[in-house]
């Protein structure tokens, strides 16, 4: 809890005792030492996490991605039509993005710890109840709906926890547990189709409840973060200051933010539809959540505002961006963190997002088809799956390294990254020679990590730590509606046509458009910050 004392002339403000990075911890004074509920950022216990972090990706897409191994079972056991087996997977694929933002409510209250667990096991006993179904309609719910809200839970903390424990090192951490999808994708497969062969598909089940059980295990390893209390003097470690107006608040905030990271202070944000970002209120109590980091900004010394700026206040154009709505609408609205869709850039990295995952799956549907249509052996098709997958494993590693270069335009990259992607598809059409088809799935799985490596840190950018879980569950969402929506719409095009490659050439143009829209980020933050920079001369 952060309290705070003035004195004539000084204020002193009391800060929690933060978690210090590895350098600051080898660094310094040698008396400084690291207790258990001090962990080390950037290091420490947050490898172990990690370690978790990866198990979790690694599990949940391997039991994704080898879900056509179990398709040829259902079709046998049940003898039901191929379109109404498919859908066993299409639920299990889009029901743990769709429940993001459930997901994210719940890890809110309960914190990313917990979440994690209560996901393990509900996936576990998912698992668990489709070895007894007798029908493909209750395999859409015990595997589709049960499964897959049970693995929505720790792929959301997955990543929200990874920001609590690495801030200078997020791109990469971000990075390597992202590999572990690549890792369960590639290995899963065989694992499960010799499972399938000597326990039956209804043994395996079984079999992939007590694997999706370990999630329990990766879940005790999130230690919550909670920090001590420290009372750290204006004087000594900012300076000190006279609170006589608002340019008091704000300076103390910078200076404890120097002093104790960015992260440290910071409240759940009301957004103007200009784009900017208010710190309107308190994110929550002086308690917090495990594995939440507390927000103290509220804290604060705050200075009377003359009637004139109330005045002002009240003559607004946007009076959402203050506190004159009616309470129970502001109280929905928070609940649901609606406000997030009130930020211009937020709702064009969405956007992007969405048109990115409408058309993401094309090349893993339809680029084996596509070679073997053009004369290419099964064999040698379904190696360019392989290298979509081995080489997209790679780049999460290369983002993840490339995101934490502080002299690299995040947005940029990932503009320019999702745009070659588009071009790169493109390109499909214009060969069937197995070794430039094999060049561009590789060229697009190395690119295409971009999206997987650098989409938290983004968000963080764009909304704040804070806000991280609701905004990466509305994220969660569009992503499961594109996925479910997308490949149909994909091979409608091939259905018109009769052929594949106006569905290359509608997915590459629409991958183009998407990373263009987001790559001018850097240049709108300016001209807002220019505009607004002036408005306040003016005044």
């Amino acid at each position: 809890m952060m309290t705070q004392q003035k004195t004539d002339g000084e204020i002193q403000v009391c800060l929690p005792d933060l978690p210090k990075t590895e350098g600051e911890t080898t660094g310094g004074d040698s008396s400084t030492h690291t207790s258990h509920d001090e962990p080390i950022l950037d290091g420490g216990w947050g490898w172990v996490v990690l370690v978790g972090c990866f198990t979790i990706n690694f599990i949940s897409d391997g039991c994704a991605y080898s879900f056509g191994v179990l398709y040829t079972e259902l079709l046998d056991s049940f003898n039901e039509s191929k379109s109404k087996t498919s859908w066993v997977g299409s639920l299990f694929f889009s029901v743990p993005l769709l429940c993001g933002p459930v997901s994210s409510v719940i890890t809110e209250r309960v914190g990313c710890r917990t979440a994690t667990i209560m996901g393990g096991l509900i996936a576990a006993a998912g698992f668990l109840s489709s070895s007894f179904v007798q029908s493909v309609e209750a395999m859409y719910f015990t595997y589709g709906i049960v499964a897959g809200f049970g693995m929505s839970l720790p792929y959301l903390t997955s990543i929200l926890v990874i920001s609590q424990y690495f801030k200078k090192r997020l791109a990469f951490a971000t990075g390597v547990a992202e590999c572990g999808a690549g890792v369960g994708t590639i290995a899963f497969a065989p694992v499960t189709a010799a499972l399938f062969s000597t326990y039956s598909w209804r043994g395996t089940m079984y079999i992939l409840s007590g694997i999706a059980a370990n999630i329990v295990v990766c879940g005790a390893l999130f230690r919550p973060i909670k920090g001590k209390n420290l009372c750290t003097n204006m004087k000594k470690d900012c300076q000190k200051k006279e609170p006589q107006d608002d340019e008091t608040e704000s300076a103390l905030l910078g200076h404890a933010r120097e002093a104790h990271g960015d992260d440290s202070l910071c409240c759940e944000t009301d957004t103007c539809p200009n784009g900017d970002i208010t710190c309107a209120k308190p994110a929550a109590q002086d308690t917090t959540t495990e594995g939440e980091t507390p927000s103290y900004a509220h804290m604060l010394p705050k200075t009377e505002k003359s009637p004139k700026d109330n005045r002002k206040q009240s003559n607004d154009p946007h009076p959402e961006c203050v506190s004159t709505c009616h309470p129970h609408l502001r109280r929905l609205s928070r609940s649901l963190h609606l406000t997030l869709f009130t930020h211009p850039i937020f709702l064009l990295f969405i956007t992007s997002n969405f048109i990115l995952y409408f058309w993401f799956d094309v090349p893993f549907v339809f680029l084996a088809n596509r070679a073997v249509l053009s004369g290419m052996t099964e064999a040698r098709a379904a190696l360019l799956v392989s290298v979509i997958g081995i080489l997209h494993t790679v780049g999460n590693l290369v983002y993840g390294v490339a995101g934490d270069m502080r002299r690299l335009s995040l947005p940029l990259l990932y503009g320019v990254s999702i745009s070659l992607c588009g071009v790169t598809l493109l390109a499909v059409p214009s060969s069937s020679a197995f070794l430039p088809l094999a060049c561009m799935a590789g060229v697009f799985g190395l690119l295409s990590a971009s999206s997987e490596a650098l989409s938290s840190i983004l968000l963080i950018d764009i909304v704040g730590e804070a806000s991280l879980s609701q905004s990466y569950g509305f994220t969660m969402l569009l992503k499961g509606i594109a996925n479910l929506v997308g490949p149909p719409v994909a091979g409608w095009l091939y259905d018109v046509s009769g052929s594949y490659n106006n569905t290359f050439y509608a997915a590459g143009t629409c991958l183009v458009i998407a990373g263009l829209m987001y790559t001018p980020t850097p240049l709108l933050r300016r001209c807002s910050r220019c505009h607004h920079a002036d408005e306040n001369t003016l005044k």
